[in-house]
């Protein structure tokens, strides 16, 4: 699996976890809802600043997003 499919797997079974909705992780993250629906379908690339707000609105470190990654 490639970096950008396994990142997206990694935010959407947190987000799940975390019972957020994709709209709802937006708001937290102050990202647009368009940009969630792309990193989880493996098309974004996001970049350090969106990887920090992603694990802050989903209260985990950032390691488990970036988890199976090397």
């Amino acid at each position: 699996m490639d970096v950008r499919g396994r990142f997206a797997m990694n935010v959407a079974a947190a987000r799940r976890e975390a019972g957020m909705s994709r709209e709802e992780l937006a708001q937290r993250a102050g990202l647009d809802r368009s940009e969630i629906d792309s990193i989880e379908a493996g098309r974004g690339a996001p970049d350090l600043d969106t990887l920090v707000r992603l694990s802050g609105a989903l209260g985990v470190s950032a390691d488990v997003l970036v988890e199976g990654i090397s």
